[in-house]
């Protein structure tokens, strides 16, 4: 009876000591971008907010830290956020700057992460925000080099591997993925698309489809349409014209990775020095044709073997260094540096 009662107690103590260890975890608050807070920034089964997978980063992130004694969990600012070991916000939040600097001053990390450009969030860039934070993740080359606070964020993909190939045969030439939007932002390559659409809707429509959120079809006959996975339309076509949203040093986002992984060879227009980080022989770098005349005679003429070699050019990037560091790990490892987190 008395081995009973003492084995009893001992079971009683692991699992409490258990439920203890998990009750004590360190709490990490993350600002959302739009759209994520309540934790939908960590759920997969939402086909709208994690469409194209983009959410498994993020879970890759809450496990990590769940190992490492963490917990993440979305909030909104307002929120009551004192019992936390340390803030991210997406975006450089200004109406909140005192109360981060208060966090600091406690001796508690503020990160920004910068994923948004000065196109669409220019006061994410004012200077002057930076010092309340400890850490800014940037993906803007200039900014890492000349402000101390400043590390580089790489845009961070779910997948870093190509899907299966239909033949060449069967691909149409050319296709684009993108939203209409606008922008007065000096660098903004929004007009850039718009003068691509017209020209291949105007000379070769039989050659060019293209697909996003707000053109109209009545206007735009090659539109065709929404679209709720990227790489099931992009397998389809042997290019894509693919500019990023800006022509800022360093700023490489998920739209040239969206084609290599579908094996659908950008047509690339953004990053000045994208070459840092994606080799020149994976895409087709638009700055070398002098006209869109050039630029269609090349791949309306390009051969199967030509083609494939793109391909084999984008599997061997997958499997480098360079890639990795686009890759959701080196994003885990990211972020815990600058958390402070071994």
């Amino acid at each position: 009876m008395k081995k009973i009662i003492i084995s009893t107690l001992f079971l009683s103590l692991v699992l409490f000591s258990a439920i203890n260890t998990t009750g004590v975890r360190k709490k990490i608050y993350i600002v959302p971008p739009g759209g994520y807070e309540n934790d939908r920034l960590f759920t997969l089964s939402n086909d709208w907010l994690n469409r194209d997978d983009v959410n498994k980063v993020w879970v890759d992130l809450k496990n990590a830290l769940a190992k490492k004694g963490y917990h993440i969990q979305t909030v909104k600012m307002g929120q009551n956020i004192s019992d936390g070991e340390a803030l991210i916000t997406c975006g450089i939040l200004h109406a909140h700057l005192n109360t981060f600097m208060h966090y600091r001053n406690s001796g508690k990390k503020v990160i920004a992460m910068l994923f948004e450009p000065r196109t669409i969030e220019p006061h994410s860039y004012n200077k002057a925000s930076y010092p309340y934070y400890t850490t800014v993740l940037t993906m803007y080359d200039e900014d890492v080099e000349k402000v101390s606070n400043c590390k580089k964020l790489h845009y961070p993909q779910p997948i870093l591997t190509m899907r299966e190939q239909k033949s060449f045969q069967e691909k149409k030439l050319c296709t684009m993925i993108n939203s209409n939007k606008s922008s007065h932002h000096k660098g903004s390559l929004y007009p850039e698309r718009i003068k691509a659409v017209k020209f291949f809707c105007n000379r070769h429509p039989n050659d060019f489809t293209f697909y996003g959120q707000g053109w109209d079809k009545n206007i735009w006959r090659c539109y065709g349409g929404g679209v709720k996975c990227k790489s099931d339309i992009l397998i389809n076509f042997k290019f894509s014209i693919c500019y990023d949203n800006t022509s800022d040093a360093g700023y490489l986002t998920e739209k040239i990775f969206d084609c290599l992984e579908a094996g659908c060879v950008p047509i690339y227009l953004g990053c000045p020095n994208v070459t840092d980080y994606v080799p020149t022989e994976c895409f087709i770098d638009m700055r070398k044709f002098s006209s869109y005349d050039e630029l269609y005679d090349f791949v309306k003429n390009m051969s199967e073997e030509e083609h494939q070699k793109y391909l084999d050019a984008i599997q061997a990037f997958f499997a480098s260094e360079k890639a990795h560091k686009f890759s959701s790990e080196y994003f885990v490892e990211t972020v815990c540096k600058a958390l402070d987190i071994e």
